[in-house]
């Protein structure tokens, strides 16, 4: 008859080869933010400056333990999910802004299209400006011509 491990007689994780049990990443997660917790109300109940700073920087410790192990969060301690979200949404906005740039220059070329069409209607109806053109000959022959008005 084989003995039964007392941890899985308690419902605890299953022994795996060389005697280590696995550990759900969730339950460490919770122990090191309790143990935050703890150490974060252990700093606001003392009244020495240096014991609050150990009790501080242990809690800080945990905040940069849960970072690094959990597979979930990114490097900046949010869950990747959020990161993910927040990509997807970046190249959404910049489709957006590179559709509004291009209306915006279509406007401006419709723009500066219709003040040159404008601007070519002016001159053509303006009037021509008469000019009287003299010539000067002498024998016969041109020797310049002189232009008044």
């Amino acid at each position: 008859m084989t003995a039964i491990d007392p941890q899985q007689q308690n419902g605890g994780p299953p022994i795996l080869p060389g005697g280590t049990a696995q550990v759900d990443p969730a339950m460490v997660t919770n122990a090191i933010l309790n143990a935050m917790e703890q150490c974060a109300t252990a700093a606001a109940g003392t009244n020495s400056g240096a014991e609050a700073k150990d009790f501080l920087q242990a809690a800080l410790f945990g905040a940069q333990a849960v970072v690094v192990l959990d597979p979930s969060l990114s490097q900046g301690g949010t869950p990747l999910e959020h990161d993910l979200a927040l990509e997807q949404l970046r190249g959404q906005t910049q489709q957006n802004v590179a559709a509004i740039q291009g209306e915006a220059q279509k406007h401006v070329a419709d723009v500066q299209a219709a003040s040159q069409l404008r601007a070519a209607k002016e001159t053509a109806a303006a009037p021509t400006p008469r000019k009287k053109l003299t010539i000067n000959r002498e024998n016969g022959r041109m020797t310049g011509i002189t232009q008044e008005g």
